[in-house]
C-alpha cells in the first residue's frame, strides 16, 4: 500500500442492493500520527467517507451526503489492532436519492452504524 493511501479496498462485492467490502487501513499514514500519537484511531469522518466511497465505487459516480440521519460510533477502530475491517451497505433508491444503512465491523465487534442519504453531484 502506498504510504499516502489512508486505506485500500482488499475485497468488494455488490449484489441485490447490498455492498460488502474489506477495508485495509494504512497505520503508517500521517493522519494516524496526529489522531492520536502513540494510540492511533480511525477518525469518525474517515469511516463515513469510506461508506460514501464504497457507494461511489458501486455506482461509478460522485455522490454528495445529503443527510446523516443516524451515526453511532460503538467502538474505536485502531489501525494497529484492526488493520482490516469489513463494511456492509444496504442501498435503496427513492426519488433520485440513495438511502443507505451501513455498518463497519470485525468479527463480533461493530465499530460504527450509519443511516443516511446520498445524491448524485
Amino acid at each position: 500500500m502506498d504510504t499516502l493511501e489512508i486505506y485500500s479496498i482488499s475485497a468488494f462485492a455488490s449484489r441485490n442492493g447490498q455492498i460488502k467490502a474489506v477495508i485495509a487501513f494504512n497505520e503508517k499514514h500521517p493522519v494516524f500520527a496526529g489522531h492520536f500519537p502513540g494510540n492511533p484511531v480511525v477518525p469518525g469522518v474517515l469511516q463515513v467517507q469510506v461508506i460514501k466511497e464504497l457507494l461511489e465505487k458501486k455506482l461509478g459516480q460522485k455522490l454528495l451526503l445529503v443527510s446523516a440521519r443516524n451515526i453511532k460510533f460503538l467502538s474505536v477502530i485502531s489501525p494497529v489492532v484492526h488493520p482490516e475491517v469489513e463494511a456492509i451497505l444496504h442501498v435503496g433508491l427513492s426519488e433520485n436519492q440513495y438511502m443507505v444503512q451501513a455498518s463497519i465491523y470485525s468479527g463480533d465487534t461493530t465499530f460504527m452504524k450509519f443511516s443516511g442519504i446520498f445524491r448524485n453531484l
